[in-house]
């Protein structure tokens, strides 16, 4: 019975750190470098559609949820930094 609680709880470890990967703030990073892509496109309108495209999409999905638009502001400013750079 040990052995079999035991797997239980490994099994739900595994689970819990594979979701909490990406969510909000991988998506604003996503945005975030779809933006610094385009600013460095030669084609940097469509570029820019792409991007206001998937914006609209991570607003749809966050809205409304300030721990997700929180983490979503904090990617997009990591991935701001590092275009700056």
């Amino acid at each position: 019975m040990k052995k079999l609680t035991t797997l239980f709880g490994l099994l739900f470890c595994a689970s819990v750190v594979l979701t909490s990967c990406g969510g909000a703030e991988a998506d604003g990073i996503k945005y975030g470098e779809c933006l610094c892509d385009a600013y460095n496109s030669d084609d940097a309108e469509k570029a820019e559609e792409e991007c206001e495209e998937m914006y609209k999409k991570h607003v749809d999905k966050y809205e409304g949820n300030e721990e997700d638009e929180k983490a979503y502001e904090k990617g997009f400013e990591k991935a701001e930094e590092d275009c700056e750079e």
